[in-house]
Parts: C-alpha cells; structure tokens; sequence
C-alpha cells in the first residue's frame, strides 16, 4: 500500500533530499503529493488534503513546524520531522523542540 505525503520546509534543497531518499527507498512505499514551503499554506493544504505522513521541518521560516501542528489543532498523520540543518541551527531547533510537548 503507498502512503500519501505532504513535505512542509522552506528550503527546497532539503525538500529534494528527503524526496530523493524516498525514491532511493521503494520499500516505503510513500508517494509525495506535494512540497509546501510556509505554514499558512500548508494549514490549508492540511484541512482539505490529509496525507498519512506529514515530513515536517522545525523552523519554517519566521514560525515553527508546531505553530504549524497548533493552527490545524489534530493531525491523523504520521509526523517525521526533517531536521536537514541542525548543526548550522542548533540551538535554535533545540530551543523549538524543548518548548513544545509533542
């Protein structure tokens, strides 16, 4: 069975990557359905389209992956959070992960 994925992250470099993995992966079985680069569309993608896996990355330009999560309120999906640069961001993605309870 393939699995439907929405990509939420504003640097499509590391959008590619996690669709080239993928592809480089059949046996996920999990086909990308779209690639969103900001939190207000991917909000309205997220209420009309739910995916089964949602990659998300922490920050999101001005605002975070659980701005994101808060504003949709409950999410069926399965979330994979892509964290593609964390030694450049450290502390700042640290700082968004110890913040939230998820």
């Amino acid at each position: 069975m393939q699995h439907a994925a929405l990509i939420v992250d504003d640097e499509n470099h590391c959008a590619d990557r996690v669709v080239e993995l993928l592809n480089k992966n059949p046996q996920f079985q999990v086909k990308v359905l779209a690639i969103i680069n900001n939190v207000p569309e991917a909000v309205k993608y997220l209420q009309s389209n739910p995916p089964d896996v949602l990659f998300l990355d922490v920050e999101i330009g001005n605002e975070t992956g659980f701005d994101l999560l808060k504003q949709v309120g409950s999410v069926s999906s399965e979330i994979i959070f892509t964290i593609t640069g964390f030694e450049t961001d450290k502390n700042n993605n640290l700082s968004a992960i110890n913040q939230e309870n998820y």
